[in-house]
């Protein structure tokens, strides 16, 4: 059975120990939103992805508008990996055994089964290193997307500890990414 790798080395800041940080006071708030509405912190619960063994088959990328700031291919993204339901139609793959991310940004699955996407970042989960400077990645500010992905099952354990400053969504008094979010006490320690 293929198992979700390690993700990045546990000094990586995906992998803080927020728990000692005071919970901000409008948790409940933030927690309520995250199973859906109008707001866009409710993204960041529903972007699916697909654990894929070493021995996938990688398929070429074919890259579009942000091509110079891209990973090239080929990259092991199965025919059937989910694609978001969003205009933005992120694809993410975790290789198992390279311990790898694939993060498609606009990916559209070809007849050929390969890919064509706007931008595509390959990340090393084994790694701290972080994009060249200046350069997109498929959430658009350089950085991954998996790592802050809540699950589901997380959700309604979930507290929002002020973990670093941040600009508040003024439309809905919601968290900007970034947020930190932990499990309470009484659920157990998981991980981002």
């Amino acid at each position: 059975m293929t198992t979700l790798p390690a993700i990045f080395p546990s000094d990586n800041i995906w992998n803080a120990n927020i728990s000692a940080m005071p919970v901000i006071s409008s948790s409940e708030t933030f927690k309520a939103s995250l199973g859906g509405g109008t707001c866009p912190l409710s993204m960041w619960t529903q972007i699916p992805y697909v654990l894929v063994p070493s021995t996938q088959t990688p398929v070429a990328i074919h890259l579009g508008a942000y091509a110079s700031e891209s990973d090239t291919g080929p990259s092991p993204i199965p025919p059937t990996a989910p694609v978001e339901n969003t205009v933005d139609l992120h694809v993410l793959v975790v290789q198992a055994g390279t311990n790898k991310l694939y993060e498609l940004y606009h990916g559209v699955l070809q007849g050929d089964n390969s890919w064509n996407a706007d931008q595509q970042s390959i990340w090393d989960l084994t790694s701290n290193a972080l994009r060249t400077d200046t350069w997109t990645s498929a959430d658009g500010a350089g950085l991954p997307i998996f790592p802050g992905l809540l699950q589901h099952a997380h959700r309604q354990y979930a507290r929002v500890a002020s973990a670093a400053p941040s600009t508040l969504n003024a439309q809905c008094s919601l968290p900007a990414d970034g947020a930190a979010f932990q499990a309470q006490s009484h659920y157990g320690y998981f991980r981002l």
